[in-house]
């Protein structure tokens, strides 16, 4: 197995090597085909989802999103002993909410990955353990990274969401601060502290958190919602038909970036008008 994981990791290095080799004997271009040619032979002989991976990496395959997730699937298919293939594929999966299907590729590749490259694949494998509810797992890993002295906005991002959804809203409070720390003009733990204020029912100041992230970035969608749900509460009826409005607008024109459906706006928005004509 080791033998067979060093072939993996190093095998491109053999063609650049016979490649440096012919150049240096100045030999015929045939020669040169000729080792390239035995040399794709050999590793799709031995090692077919390390060939698949470096087919991934030409251009015209990585850039078209359906061609690359099936040379994705045949590469991870053939167990390959890097952990490039299973990253790759695994981001795919998260991207489009693969939840459970991105589980077990990170973790292979967690396995296979030198100890400076885990804590990246374990904040995303955090990700989805936190979708899939096992709060247990994420706080493991989490845990983890920040005894091994690795701390930043991702992991305490990441804690901050575990605890809201648990309804921890104290810890969730602290974890999403620590998370703004990092960086305080980055929007996610802004809008993060907004959601567990109003979970909270500190309504002011999650109104003052939405607005400090839409005025900083106009055209996002759900903050919206919630900026308008939040003044609604406070009575400020007149400016949360404008939010509510404009949020109806922009979930119904780009669903995919609101976890409030244009519907649910809708109803609320009703809701706020109706007490706009009383």
């Amino acid at each position: 197995m080791n033998l067979t994981r060093f072939w993996h990791h190093n095998l491109r290095w053999t063609l650049i090597l016979w490649i440096g080799v012919v150049f240096w004997l100045r030999a015929d271009w045939s020669v040169l085909g000729a080792g390239i040619a035995i040399w794709f032979l050999l590793v799709y002989l031995t090692a077919p989802g390390v060939l698949w991976t470096y087919i991934y990496a030409l251009p015209f395959v990585s850039s078209n999103p359906i061609r690359a997730i099936k040379i994705l699937e045949k590469a991870v298919a053939s167990k390959p002993l890097i952990p490039f293939p299973y990253i790759a594929l695994g981001v795919t999966y998260l991207r489009t909410k693969r939840w459970e299907e991105a589980i077990p590729l990170l973790e292979e590749a967690a396995r296979l990955a030198d100890r400076k490259s885990t804590p990246d694949i374990n904040t995303l494998l955090a990700v989805a353990y936190r979708e899939t509810n096992q709060y247990d797992k994420v706080y493991a890993l989490l845990d983890e990274l920040v005894n091994r002295g690795i701390r930043n906005l991702k992991i305490y991002y990441n804690y901050a969401l575990c605890y809201l959804r648990q309804k921890r809203f104290k810890e969730a409070l602290e974890a999403a601060e620590i998370a703004r720390s990092f960086n305080t003009n980055q929007l996610e733990p802004v809008l993060l502290m907004g959601q567990i204020y109003f979970e909270m029912g500190n309504l002011l100041a999650a109104k003052d958190n939405w607005e400090w992230a839409v005025n900083r970035k106009p055209d996002m969608v759900e903050p919206y919602y919630w900026l308008g749900r939040a003044e609604l509460e406070l009575g400020e009826t007149q400016v949360a038909v404008t939010h509510l409005k404009l949020a109806v607008k922009q979930i119904a024109e780009h669903p995919s970036l609101s976890n409030v459906s244009a519907a649910e706006a809708e109803e609320w928005l009703e809701k706020a008008e109706g007490l706009l004509q009383k």
